[in-house]
Formats: structure tokens, sequence, C-alpha cells
């Protein structure tokens, strides 16, 4: 994703409604920059679609042409979302797509949850995979490990909420799937409420390209430090937002919706 297309996703992502970072944002483009500079292709998926706010970026990283995005959701199947985490609403999410994609040839929508979507259904050769589902350590287990079935060896897991106080079941299914599934994934950067995970042999690569030349240029929100942590046995990068500069930002936001409501009403 170039910085043209990112920047168009961080002026409409307020809109939208649902949780994602102006700073996950960013790190999720330039993933999507160096994987396209190293011509690693393959499709994008979605476990948690709420209405789109994610969902969104992924499409504007997608490649229309060549690749396809998919997503999952219950949707209105309420009684399937066993831990409340968002409600999704496939109406919305589609208007959503429409206005601000256009033409969804490539997107593909699973409704149901995602501990119904087979292996067989969903395909390989993924790329990219962004885990926002259930929130429960069974979920999220499933989850990890159907995505890690999908996953390109060149390929980039997401988590949403690892570190999340209010989700402990988030952080216990990762530390699960570590156990139960030991050499599988390991962690590649931490930052923005979200855990990149990628296959061992990728993991050094991937540090080494996130902080290569040019990473500023995609991190304009807060402007994060960096460290190198030791997170299940790994190096891992790890953003840090100071915070000051966060919580102006949180209130710069706020402010600005407060206005926007303001002069629409």
């Amino acid at each position: 994703m170039n910085l043209e297309k990112l920047n168009r996703y961080l002026e409409i992502k307020d809109k939208i409604g649902g949780w994602i970072t102006p700073g996950a944002a960013e790190l999720f483009a330039w993933v999507d920059q160096i994987q396209r500079r190293e011509g690693i292709s393959g499709n994008l998926f979605e476990i948690g679609v709420h209405h789109g706010k994610t969902s969104i970026l992924l499409a504007y990283m997608a490649d229309s042409v060549k690749e396809r995005l998919g997503v999952c959701d219950v949707f209105d199947r309420v009684e399937k979302n066993v831990t409340n985490s968002g409600r999704g609403d496939r109406e919305i999410f589609l208007d959503h797509f429409m206005t601000y994609v256009g033409n969804p040839s490539f997107l593909k929508i699973f409704g149901k949850s995602s501990s119904e979507l087979l292996l067989d259904e969903l395909g390989t050769g993924y790329r990219f995979f962004h885990i926002d589902g259930g929130h429960s350590e069974e979920e999220v287990f499933g989850d990890l490990c159907l995505a890690d079935s999908a996953l390109l060896e060149r390929g980039i897991i997401a988590i949403d909420d690892y570190f999340n106080e209010i989700w402990p079941g988030v952080s216990e299914g990762v530390c699960r799937f570590m156990i139960e599934r030991p050499g599988k994934l390991v962690p590649v950067a931490i930052g923005f409420n979200k855990i990149l995970f990628s296959k061992p042999s990728q993991q050094k690569w991937y540090v080494e390209q996130l902080l290569a030349t040019g990473w500023r240029t995609f991190f304009r929100a807060f402007d994060p430090d960096t460290k190198l942590r030791e997170l299940f046995g790994v190096e891992t990068l790890v953003y840090i937002v100071p915070w000051r500069a966060s919580l102006w930002k949180r209130i710069s936001s706020r402010f600005k919706l407060l206005i926007g409501g303001f002069e629409t009403s």
C-alpha cells in the first residue's frame, strides 16, 4: 500500500464503526509495502468484521485483480458470539465496502463462526491474516490453527488485543497455541494493540525489513520509538509510543469527532 492509499484510509476510517488505531493501520500498510516490494503475493483474510473498519484497510492492501480478500463474521447470528466481542452487521459492512472501495468482485464473505470455517473452503496461499473475532481462549486457539494452515511461508498473521487486559482469553489462546504447536509461529512485532506472527524461517528477515530505511515515513500518527525485546524465545520488535503523544492524539481525535458531530447535526 502506498502512502496515498494509506492517507485516504486514515481520512475515512473514523466514519466506519469498529476499532483500529492509526498506528495499527500504519503498521499494516508498512507490512504490505514490504511484501509488495519483495514480490510476496497472496490473498488476505480477516476473522471478525464488525462494520468493516479493518476490512476496508485490507481491501486497500489487496491487489483486486490478482488477490482475493476473504472475511468471516457471525454478523446477526448473535448466539454464536459467545464472548460479546463486537456485533457485526453484514449490510452496514457491504454499504461501507461499496462506498469506500467499490467493486466487490475480489471479496468473499463467510457469514458464519470461524470455528465452522474449513480449510478446504478457505484455501491456502494467504500473505496476510488478521484475527479479531471471538476473544475466548478456545476461539483464538482455533483461529490461529486455521490461519497457520492457510498462511504462505512468507506471510504474516496479526492478532488483536493480545495485551488488552479486558480480553485475557486472547493471550491465553495464543499461549496455548505456542505450547501445543511449538515451532509453527513466532512473534515479529508488537504495537498499537496488535501482535504480528510469522513462520520461524521469516522472523528475523521481517524484523530487519520493518526497521529498514524509510519505515518512519509510514508512521506519522505517533512517531514511535522501537526496542527489541524477547518474547517466546525470539527478539521481537516493540513499537513504543510516548504516553504524552498518545494522550494528545486521543484527545485531538475525540475533539475532531465531536466537532464533526456538531457540523452534521
